[in-house]
């Protein structure tokens, strides 16, 4: 399977992964209604001051809002890394300076080869 991958969640969640380890969790309840969810995969940004190890996952439609947490796990690439990655929530794809707007989420959890976290609704992500 290759990027973009779209699949149609609903009222009963589901989950979207791709053979990489990237993986959207929605529980049932995060969606009032049917959506077409997209998932693309591109180049990560450069982060100021972060040693970025995954590629960059943008989930569409961007802001949707869900009523339940979902999870995001994000494939790391360099798990040989002193630090542990944690995802990083982006800016809208369409910042002129993407190294900019970037931010950790306070929920990250790992596990080896991966990195997750909770969102509250649909964007972009890095493991850095």
């Amino acid at each position: 399977m290759s990027y973009p991958i779209q699949a149609r969640l609903g009222p009963d969640g589901g989950t979207i992964s791709a053979p990489d380890g990237f993986e959207l969790v929605v529980p049932a309840g995060a969606l009032a209604e049917g959506v077409e969810i997209t998932v693309h995969c591109r180049t990560a940004p450069e982060l100021r001051g972060r040693n970025v190890r995954s590629r960059a996952y943008e989930l569409w439609p961007l802001g949707l809002a869900l009523a339940r947490p979902a999870v995001v796990h994000l494939p790391v690439v360099d798990v040989r890394a002193a630090e542990p990655a944690a995802v990083w929530v982006g800016p809208d794809p369409a910042d002129p300076d993407p190294g900019t707007g970037w931010h950790p989420s306070p929920n990250e959890r790992t596990r080896p080869g991966l990195v997750a976290t909770a969102i509250d609704s649909l964007g972009s992500y890095v493991a850095a």
